[in-house]
């Protein structure tokens, strides 16, 4: 049987970020934690053929809540180079190629 990409995605994001994955569905606000949701939100999308129906899902939220994470997310790539050096690290242990 496969592994479920976003499940994969997930538990990854949790181990490089140390962001529990409890965490990663809780309504916490905390900038680790944003952060690393963003940081799933962003990989699930770019890296799977998943809707934002079934991104949301898997972290206990409605999909205009994936919406706007994956929004904020692609303008840090633009703007903001802690969060995206924490984002190409995490791509980097995953072993995926470089997306940004």
């Amino acid at each position: 049987m496969m592994t479920d990409p976003l499940d994969s995605i997930l538990s990854n994001v949790s181990d490089i970020t140390g962001v529990r994955l409890h965490e990663l569905m809780s309504s916490r606000k905390e900038q680790g934690i944003v952060d690393a949701k963003q940081i799933y939100v962003y990989l699930a999308v770019e890296t799977t053929s998943k809707s934002y129906i079934e991104i949301a899902k898997a972290i206990s939220k409605d999909h205009t809540t994936v919406m706007h994470a994956y929004k904020k997310a692609k303008y840090k790539v633009d703007v903001d180079m802690k969060w995206l050096t924490k984002l190409r690290r995490t791509i980097k242990q995953m072993g995926l190629p470089l997306i940004v």
